[in-house]
């Protein structure tokens, strides 16, 4: 079906033929074409599935084997990564070394450090510490932080 010609109108007066809802309640839209034709239909959330939590783990070896490579969340390896980010409104994740000096940083993205540095150099064995912050789908701010031990064999 071709909507380029189809207006969509939300309860907010949003108009898109996508809408984010980003709390529960009932979301209403009304659709008209060209020729004024008009449908409409409701959807009614309860609650959110599941309120994301994000786990970091304490020790990671990028050695390039394959195995434990990456620091990212314990959740990436069993959940499923496009639920877990759909229901994210915004990330940011820092990891520093031991004199305070920022080593690696995203914005907008799941975590993910793979031992280099922002210069482009594998960083050195010991611990790193990191802070993790992000506000889930319904609007509640987590502010992490915690160690890790980088080695590499």
């Amino acid at each position: 079906v071709d909507n380029a010609d189809v207006t969509v109108v939300w309860q907010d007066g949003f108009m898109d033929t996508a809408y984010r809802a980003l709390y529960s309640g009932t979301y209403k839209a009304v659709a008209t074409d060209t020729n004024g034709c008009k449908a409409s239909d409701e959807v009614v959330l309860d609650a959110f599935c599941s309120d994301i939590k994000l786990t970091m783990p304490n020790i990671f070896t990028p050695n390039g084997n394959g195995d434990n490579d990456d620091m990212i969340p314990l959740e990436m390896e069993w959940a499923d990564k496009d639920f877990i980010f759909a229901n994210i409104q915004e990330i940011k994740f820092y990891v520093y070394n031991r004199w305070g000096v920022m080593v690696h940083t995203s914005e907008g993205i799941l975590p993910r450090w793979d031992g280099y540095s922002v210069d482009g150099n594998l960083c050195s064995n010991g611990t790193y510490y990191w802070r993790l912050m992000y506000t889930n789908a319904a609007d509640y701010k987590y502010d992490l932080n915690g160690f890790i031990e980088l080695f590499i064999p």
